[in-house]
């Protein structure tokens, strides 16, 4: 992967190319997940425990539910 990207590094940033030497190719850290799979996933770790209903909330950049106390 790191070969990869210096090359694409190269041909963008080169003169002889786009000559953009701003712009820098980087590699993507989050990996294109099936909406329903994850679903499914979220849906088994909450019945088990494994995370809460506010861990998966946080983590697809919601806030946080407060529960209450009866």
């Amino acid at each position: 992967m790191n070969w990869v990207k210096d090359e694409i590094n190269a041909i963008v940033q080169s003169p002889a190319f786009f000559n953009e030497p701003e712009i820098e190719f980087v590699w993507s850290d989050q990996p294109d997940v099936d909406a329903l799979k994850q679903a499914q996933i979220d849906e088994i770790y909450l019945r088990t425990g494994v995370r809460t209903v506010n861990e998966i909330r946080e983590r697809d950049g919601l806030e946080a539910i407060q529960f209450t106390e009866n």
